[in-house]
């Protein structure tokens, strides 16, 4: 029964003590807290409610909002990175003329110095103009020519063919200026030739061909020479030749070939623009099949018929 009581006196003697530990547990942890607010909100923070700091005091008036930047700065490039040309001031640009100097304001002035450029003959036309003009007033286009003319042949066929007579010459003209023109030109002459099996051979040569003439400047030479017009003609051409015996009959043996011609001629005015007298002399050289032919050489002691066919011929001209 002592016991007893003993026991009930000890536990009212621990009950204060009890609530008086957990009291000031509890404040500590209060104060804990109201630290814990202060430091995350800062010092404008108000403190919390049930606490034991001072609220008495006024908190300090809010401070300005900084004023938010509108352009992000651009981050300097790294050492040895490649930078844009507007991370660089124009002055700082190597080789770009300095905005103090003014030359970039200032228009430069044209310049028309004499340069290969600039005496180009594209920009210098007016001589070819000039040219021109007189060629379409005082020039000839086109224009007809016939005329008659002799044929003549060189060499081991000369031995053996004669006659040549008449050339018939027919040609067509194309001036391009005063100098140049072109021809196109057809002929025809005839030869014959005698031999001990077949007797008397006619013989026909024809040509068809194209050549240009070129005509000399007279307008400064004297005035016995300046009355005719001097000119060079050299073309190409078809050729053939037909052989015909009257004591055999039979068909007539052809052969052809092409050949070259180059000659030299001169033009006497009769009517300016209109009428003209030509004369004209021309060499052709003809490979025919038969040239290394050997039939002549027991009979007329020809041992081939290599030779060059000449002609020379008399032609009007008609131009408009």
């Amino acid at each position: 029964m002592k016991a007893k009581i003993l026991l009930q006196k000890r536990r009212q003697n621990i009950t204060p003590m009890k609530n008086t530990c957990m009291a000031l547990i509890a404040l500590s942890v209060s104060g804990s807290f109201i630290g814990m607010e202060h430091n995350s909100f800062g010092d404008d923070a108000p403190p919390a409610q049930g606490s034991s700091l001072d609220v008495s005091t006024p908190p300090p008036p809010p401070s300005e909002t900084p004023a938010i930047p509108t352009e992000i700065p651009k981050a300097a490039p790294a050492p040895g990175a490649f930078a844009p040309a507007e991370a660089f001031p124009p002055a700082a640009i190597p080789g770009a003329p300095s905005s103090s100097s003014g030359k970039t304001k200032t228009p430069e002035a044209e310049d028309y110095s004499s340069t290969p450029f600039t005496e180009y003959g594209e920009f210098n036309e007016a001589n070819e103009e000039e040219a021109d003009a007189q060629f379409f007033q005082f020039g000839r286009f086109f224009g007809i020519s016939l005329g008659l003319g002799t044929e003549a042949v060189d060499g081991n066929r000369g031995l053996l063919w004669q006659g040549g007579f008449p050339l018939i010459d027919f040609k067509v003209h194309y001036w391009f200026d005063f100098n140049l023109a072109l021809t196109l030109g057809f002929y025809t002459a005839s030869h014959y030739f005698s031999a001990p099996t077949t007797g008397q051979v006619n013989v026909s040569m024809f040509r068809a061909g194209i050549d240009l003439k070129y005509y000399f400047s007279v307008k400064n030479l004297s005035s016995a020479l300046s009355f005719a017009s001097p000119y060079l003609i050299g073309g190409v051409g078809a050729y053939s030749k037909s052989e015909y015996s009257p004591l055999t009959g039979g068909t007539p043996t052809s052969l052809g070939s092409v050949g070259v011609a180059a000659g030299a001629g001169l033009e006497f005015t009769l009517s300016p623009k209109k009428t003209y007298l030509e004369i004209e002399g021309k060499i052709n050289v003809v490979p025919f099949y038969d040239s290394s032919s050997t039939a002549y050489l027991v009979s007329r002691n020809i041992p081939n018929l290599s030779g060059n066919f000449w002609t020379i011929s008399s032609n009007l001209l008609l131009t408009w």
